[in-house]
């Protein structure tokens, strides 16, 4: 039996997913034998978390069929849902307001494999909402470094600093959603730059 169901938002917003220092519109849907389509986050196996956040059993969220057995959602709702035991799941929905001050935005912080570097995110401005996120890692257990896969919910003013898997060897970035809803990416230089010259000013 079901506990609690919460719509997160109660409205629909445009989605994104982020990658090695680029967005792009829509997050990718995989299929899946039980859930039909899901978004998959991290990775199964020791010292890992595969998350699977499906589409909605009742209201599904739209979608466009990609080659390959793929599919992407460009709008949706998300709804959590806390069973009896604790467990939280979450589904994509459709729904009928449509939300211009939020973004829902996968954030990948995979990168290059080097050893004890672990790829995540840090709020640095506004108030970002992690929603849920898996993890994929590398060694038999998965010790030897690894890196968040998210879905997060960004606002006007709302800014995340992208800590990419590699270490010294790849960039780090910031992902910010402005006051005028523009989504964008920079380098985290660029960004701590940017910053000391406002305050100058």
């Amino acid at each position: 039996m079901l506990k609690k169901i919460v719509r997160i938002g109660g409205s629909a917003m445009e989605t994104y997913s982020y990658y090695s220092g680029r967005v792009n519109p829509g997050i990718k849907l995989e299929k899946d034998e039980r859930l039909g389509y899901a978004v998959f986050l991290g990775e199964a196996g020791r010292g890992r978390r595969l998350i699977k956040v499906g589409l909605d059993r009742y209201d599904p969220a739209c979608f466009e069929k990609c080659e390959g057995g793929t599919a992407l959602v460009f709008r949706c709702g998300v709804k959590k849902i806390k069973t009896k035991t604790g467990f939280e799941l979450f589904r994509l929905t459709r729904e009928k307001r449509s939300e211009p001050n939020r973004v829902l935005v996968r954030i990948d912080t995979s990168g290059e494999y080097t050893r004890d570097s672990w790829g995540r995110t840090e709020p640095i401005a506004g108030d970002p909402h992690e929603i849920v996120y898996g993890y994929g890692a590398h060694g038999l257990a998965g010790r030897c470094g690894g890196w968040k896969d998210y879905l997060t919910i960004l606002q006007r003013g709302d800014a995340v600093k992208i800590i990419t898997e590699g270490g010294s060897k790849t960039e780090n970035y910031v992902l910010e959603y402005d006051e005028y809803g523009k989504l964008s990416v920079v380098r985290i230089e660029e960004w701590e730059g940017t910053e000391t010259e406002e305050e100058t000013l």
